[in-house]
Parts: C-alpha cells; sequence; structure tokens
C-alpha cells in the first residue's frame, strides 16, 4: 500500500503508518487475496481499466468484514504504475442478504400455507405449504389477486366441486374443468 486515509485504519482496525507498505494479501483470507491479485492482474496486463467486486478482509481484531471494492488502473508517463482501490464496508448489507435469505428459505419449506399480498390484494409469495394446501403451484399464484387465488378454491371446496385448473383468461381468472364433486 502506497495511501491509506483515515478509513482504511477503522476499516482494518491497522493504524495508517502501520498499513503503508503492506501487501494487500496480508489483510484478506487467502480465497480472496487470489481474487484481489487476478482484478489488478488484469488491470496491469491491460485487459481492464477499471472493475467493482466483493470480497471479505479481516479486521484486526481477526473479524472478518465484506469490503465493495471499486479498482482502476493508475498510469503514469502512458504506462500502468499501479492499481488504486477503494474500499467500501458492505458488512451490515451482506448480514441483512444473509438473514433475507435465511427467513425466505424457513418460510418457503414451512409445511404450513404461507403466502404474502401486497396493498392491492396481489400475491407477492406462495410457499409450498400453500401450494400444497390449495392446489395451486407458485407459478401460478404470485401475481395473481388472492381473490382469484385463495378464494374461488375455498369455494370450490365448500360446495364440494374438484375441477383442475388449466390455465388462466387475459383477464386473470382461471381456467378450470371441473371433475366431479367430493360430497
Amino acid at each position: 500500500m502506497r495511501s491509506a486515509n483515515a478509513a482504511a485504519e477503522r476499516l482494518t482496525g491497522v493504524p495508517r503508518e502501520q498499513l503503508m507498505g503492506k501487501h494487500l494479501s496480508e489483510l484478506l483470507p487467502p480465497e480472496y487475496a487470489e481474487l484481489a491479485m487476478a482484478h489488478a492482474g488484469s488491470k496491469l496486463a491491460g485487459e481492464s481499466e477499471s472493475s467493482v467486486y466483493e470480497l471479505q478482509i479481516l479486521h484486526a481484531d481477526g473479524r472478518p468484514r465484506w469490503v465493495e471494492v471499486s479498482s482502476r488502473l493508475l498510469v503514469e508517463n502512458g504506462r500502468p504504475s499501479g492499481v488504486q482501490g477503494i474500499a467500501r464496508d458492505v458488512t451490515a448489507r451482506r448480514e441483512m442478504e444473509l438473514g433475507l435469505t435465511f427467513r425466505a428459505e424457513v418460510l418457503e419449506n414451512l409445511q404450513a400455507a404461507a403466502f404474502a399480498v401486497d396493498s392491492d390484494g396481489v400475491v407477492l409469495f406462495w410457499n409450498r405449504g400453500a401450494a400444497a394446501m390449495f392446489g395451486i403451484p407458485a407459478a401460478e399464484a404470485v401475481g395473481r389477486p388472492t381473490h382469484e387465488v385463495v378464494f374461488w378454491i375455498m369455494g370450490m371446496r365448500r360446495y364440494g366441486w374438484v375441477a383442475e385448473i388449466k390455465g388462466s383468461e387475459a383477464d386473470g381468472y382461471f381456467l378450470y374443468e371441473p371433475t366431479g364433486r367430493t360430497a
């Protein structure tokens, strides 16, 4: 490193004076050091002038931190002289994404029916439990008004009719073929 600012010091937990002269790979887990070196190498080889990518760095206290790196080729006298990188801490965003992914997987795999609708009553999410309970796969439920999806099925069951959904019309109503009565 040739230069480091106060943000780099906070991000790494290493005083600026100690960052100077360090090789970037000293701050990265091995798998991310390879990624960073590949990006730098492609710039120095003339294959790219800039790139944006994410990787982990190791804070001085041992905690990994996610950063988004925006890097570009530095040129002096018409020749590549180095690579400048600006790192932005995205740890909070990555942790939030991981939490959302986990919750989405939990909801998808519930045995109970779970679905979500927007303020207009259009189905946004339909899990496997809802597909099993209502007999409609997510691909057919998502994007449709709730009354068409759930209440139509409930009405069919209430009155003892069984039907097979064959598709939908342009106005969004289901095309179905009655297959008989349950009662």
